[in-house]
């Protein structure tokens, strides 16, 4: 065991070695850092300016005070943390982040004005998604179930690094999943990236309404109001029962397009 003589010795040996070639001069900056850096204490937005000067204040210092001081790691810890609180500060206001499913529910016109068609999707509030191309403006009622694609897309958490959110859905021709990306300014409009396959591009969303209003039953000389859940356009009495899950369906069906989808993705594992 060391005796109490023998570590101060050592201490005194250590200080020398740190010190012995510095001069007073660099020992007093080194001292008023030092105490600049003890003095931040709790990091938080309001003292981001005072620890930058720290920062700034250190960075001026010359490599041999720099070594003597000795709390620089809490230095670095402050301005870690900071940078961090900045960047969900910034994530809170960016509007992209608070987007959700429901502002997708629309028609999406395709920005590329060179071909001889446009692509539009179409997002509906039950979760399926409808494509098509058209040489003219495309409105809701163009869609029918000819062109859906997908049901159940779905929409992730917001993507610091890429400050978009990320989605994907499930193409039931091509049996795979497309991904996009989709972002808002402050002004409200958003951009969608479809980042493959036959609709790969950027797209903005259309004016055109949607009608939200229940239908009409579509059986002949049934005034009943369509059914407002499921897969079915008909109403309760004239809508077939999915044979999987037992949700509506239409009168000539005989299965979920959920089911399907699933049925399908299943199909492709196996």
């Amino acid at each position: 065991m060391k005796s109490g003589k023998g570590i101060m010795i050592l201490a005194l040996l250590f200080t020398f070695l740190i010190t012995g070639c510095a001069s007073e001069e660099d020992i007093v900056m080194a001292q008023s850092v030092s105490q600049q850096i003890n003095g931040i204490g709790d990091v938080n937005l309001d003292k981001a300016n005072a620890i930058y000067e720290v920062q700034k204040t250190y960075d001026a210092l010359t490599d041999k005070q720099k070594k003597l001081v000795d709390n620089y790691q809490t230095l670095v810890g402050a301005v870690d943390m900071l940078e961090e609180l900045i960047i969900e500060e910034e994530i809170k206001k960016d509007p992209t982040n608070t987007i959700t499913k429901e502002e997708l529910i629309g028609i999406w016109e395709d920005d590329d004005t060179s071909g001889t068609h446009r692509n539009y999707f179409y997002f509906t509030k039950e979760g399926y998604i409808y494509y098509m191309g058209s040489k003219s403006k495309a409105k809701q009622s163009d869609f029918t179930g000819e062109y859906i694609i997908s049901t159940s897309f779905e929409l992730g958490e917001y993507n610091r690094n890429t400050r978009v959110k990320d989605g994907k859905f499930y193409c039931i021709p091509k049996k795979t999943d497309y991904k996009f990306t989709v972002s808002k300014v402050a002004s409200g409009e958003m951009t969608l990236e479809v980042l493959g396959g036959m609709a790969k591009g950027i797209y903005h969303k259309t004016g055109e309404k949607i009608n939200t209003t229940p239908e009409q039953c579509l059986h002949s000389d049934c005034n009943k109001m369509a059914v407002d859940s499921g897969d079915s356009r008909y109403c309760e009495v004239h809508s077939n029962m999915c044979a999987i899950c037992g949700c509506y369906i239409n009168e000539d069906a005989m299965f979920c397009l959920n089911c399907i989808v699933e049925a399908l993705r299943q199909s492709e594992e196996n």
